[in-house]
């Protein structure tokens, strides 16, 4: 099997690869793949040198780059996924079609604040940012206070389709669903908790299969929806037209590992 077989067999075994590594290959020149080994091209695909191809500096345990003329750092654990979901953002900006200047932005699944600082950057009014994972949630506050971000609030929930307490498993990986089997208690929201004394808004929901819950809740006062699914997309678009929503599909759906799953902007 050749490296370049080998690099897109792993791809197809790993979401964070096939989410982002189609636009990475056209931004660093897709014939330098060709007449590599394996290990040639997955080092330069995902360590330092891919790192290299978009700008971004690697000091100490923290990930540096310039966006919109001011550098930008981010505490990194995992490089692979890390560096995935700042190219994803930053470099390659999947959340441009949203408009959150002078917008109030909620943001179900913020991870490490990669997606909340990207918005604050953007001109959000203000950023109101959930993440039900302790370990991303701790290492969110420490990258917002390393770029000396005020207008974001961060919190350690789930939001979901019911108002309590939920136990966890822990997770830093941005690919974990969410599974109520572990014994890590955390706060759940629902979203008509967190909108209804807010306006100007903005939704933004990358949250591993929570959407099909959160999908059923008040969506009247958004004016712009993105939406990451991973169970399929058909209620989705059902329910955002029942708001008046107007629709794009994003990215084109994919299956992996019994998920279906892609991108939707929903506008009116």
């Amino acid at each position: 099997m050749t490296g370049l077989s080998l690099a897109l067999k792993e791809m197809r075994e790993n979401k964070v690869l096939i989410k982002y590594m189609l636009k990475a290959i056209i931004k660093s020149r897709f014939s330098i793949l060709f007449n590599m080994k394996y290990d040639d091209a997955i080092n330069m695909l995902f360590s330092k040198d891919l790192i290299n191809i978009f700008g971004i500096e690697i000091i100490d345990d923290k990930l540096r780059f310039k966006f919109n003329g001011n550098y930008v750092y981010f505490y990194y654990n995992d490089l692979r996924n890390d560096g995935a979901r700042l190219v994803e953002n930053f470099i390659i900006r999947q959340y441009s079609k949203l408009n959150v200047n002078g917008k109030n932005v909620i943001d179900i699944g913020g991870y490490i604040g990669d997606s909340a600082i990207y918005f604050s950057l953007m001109g959000a009014r203000h950023v109101f940012a959930y993440e039900p994972f302790p370990s991303s949630y701790k290492r969110a506050l420490k990258n917002i206070e390393l770029n000396n971000i005020k207008n974001i609030s961060f919190c350690n929930a789930a939001v979901t389709d019911k108002k309590g307490t939920i136990k966890i498993r822990d997770s830093d990986s941005p690919y974990e669903e969410l599974m109520p089997d572990g014994d890590i208690e955390i706060k759940a929201i629902t979203l008509n908790e967190i909108s209804c004394n807010k306006n100007n808004l903005v939704l933004k929901m990358d949250c591993e299969g929570c959407e099909r819950k959160v999908i059923y809740s008040d969506l009247s006062k958004f004016d712009e929806i993105f939406i990451e699914y991973d169970f399929g997309y058909d209620y989705i678009i059902k329910r955002l037209k029942q708001f008046g929503f107007h629709y794009k599909m994003i990215s084109r759906p994919y299956r992996i590992n019994n998920r279906i799953t892609g991108s939707i902007y929903a506008f009116k």
